[in-house]
């Protein structure tokens, strides 16, 4: 990546345009991070920057989509950079794009435009960083302040009210407090879309500190504002008992979505808006539909989930079971499955068909054949999950032999 960005600062200064990085990668570089988002502010023009790029630079792949807003995308040795124009946003009649920009701005200026200190920092090929917000203060401070007039920033940009707890979550920053306040008093995201939402939400479900990210999100009004527009009626609001049990979670995306959305049917429905992965969404919804399985009332389904979920995500599943017990009646439900879970592990007592003592191939030899074999190693399955002593090849034919005779009389009668 850095042989990738030296010729890109090569590129520019040798035509006799300025170029920084700014914002994320800034912050992240001097927080000690890998930067993954590759920003960069420039002097010249989208026209020029095109001009520019259309001289040999090998390898280089640019998308001028954005060139309206300052922006050039280029792709060289894999990495992804995004160079925009220094400019001024002019109104934000959408409550998300500025209706017109102004370029020829002084870097200054273009750094005034910006949602937060921490991301206003600009740094040259020499490491030298550029601070007109006092975004170093706050990046020490580990402080969240918007640049200028926190309301003004928001009312642009709703967005940056997400990006806001996002960043303070992830990074472990505090909201400084006009900023809270100013996000507190306003949580309404009318103009942004539900799947740019998913986007900066996904980065919760999978990030460090889910709980006091929640917390925050609760505390804003902004997880209300979410459940309003996806119209949800079953969502969980976090509340100050809930952050140990938030934090307790395993780090799955799907369990921390099945714990805030319990009871919530078709989720892949409700969350269709928010373009999460069809796959964690799936998820979620196998864990809801188990959480309230119980080995005292129903061994066979117990087990059942346990063949089909494999051991890491049924450890999830009693996490979650656990998580989610509030009363004495849950928690000693939740006590009793874990304690199942480790005699089922400890014993080895048979999940899968394969742990048989009779196989398919047995079956077919003792005269079974075509879909009474899948329905027989079923009938076994079931019998040993609730006598796993009886998982012998005698006492499993003694099972079927029965069954035969059973299904015998029937069609006597």
């Amino acid at each position: 990546m850095r042989d990738a960005l030296e010729r890109l600062f090569d590129h520019f200064e040798r035509a006799g345009y300025a170029l920084y990085l700014v914002g994320g990668a800034v912050r992240d570089a001097l927080l000690g991070a890998v930067p993954t988002d590759m920003d960069l502010a420039t002097d010249a023009r989208p026209e020029a920057m095109q001009a520019l790029f259309s001289r040999a630079l090998p390898g280089a792949r640019v998308v001028t989509a954005g060139a309206r807003f300052g922006t050039v995308g280029v792709q060289l040795d894999g990495q992804w950079f995004e160079i925009t124009t220094f400019r001024a946003d002019k109104n934000y009649g959408d409550g998300r794009h500025p209706d017109r920009v102004v370029f020829g701005t002084s870097v200054r200026e273009d750094v005034l435009r910006r949602d937060f200190t921490v991301n206003g920092l600009l740094m040259d090929r020499r490491g030298v960083v550029l601070d007109y917000v006092g975004g170093l203060s706050d990046l020490k401070a580990r402080r969240l302040r918007c640049i200028g007039d926190p309301q003004a920033r928001f009312a642009e940009d709703k967005l940056r009210k997400w990006r806001c707890v996002r960043l303070a979550t992830i990074k472990g920053f505090a909201i400084e407090a006009a900023t809270w306040h100013a996000l507190a008093a306003d949580a309404d995201t009318a103009g942004v879309s539900c799947e740019r939402i998913g986007g900066e939400w996904r980065k919760f479900l999978i990030g460090p500190h889910f709980g006091r990210g929640m917390m925050l999100l609760a505390a804003s009004g902004l997880w209300a504002d979410l459940i309003r527009r996806l119209e949800i009626s079953r969502a969980r609001i976090p509340s100050e008992g809930d952050a140990s049990a938030l934090d307790a979670l395993p780090a799955d995306p799907a369990v921390r979505l099945a714990f805030l959305l319990t009871g919530e049917k078709a989720l892949s429905e409700v969350l269709k808006p928010l373009a999460l992965p069809k796959a964690m969404v799936r998820a979620a919804e196998r864990y809801g539909e188990r959480r309230q399985i119980s080995a005292d009332a129903d061994i066979v389904a117990f087990k059942s989930a346990l063949a089909d979920l494999g051991r890491p995500q049924f450890e999830k599943l009693l996490a979650l079971q656990e998580a989610l017990a509030q009363t004495a009646a849950d928690q000693r439900r939740a006590a009793a499955n874990r304690a199942c879970y480790a005699r089922i592990v400890q014993t080895c007592q048979p999940i899968a068909r394969s742990e048989l003592a009779l196989s398919a191939a047995d079956l077919k030899a003792m005269g079974f054949g075509g879909a009474a074999i899948g329905s027989s190693l079923t009938l076994l399955l079931h019998h040993v999950y609730r006598r796993p002593a009886a998982n012998t090849p005698e006492a499993l034919r003694a099972v079927l032999a029965e069954a035969i005779g059973m299904e015998t009389e029937k069609d006597s009668e």
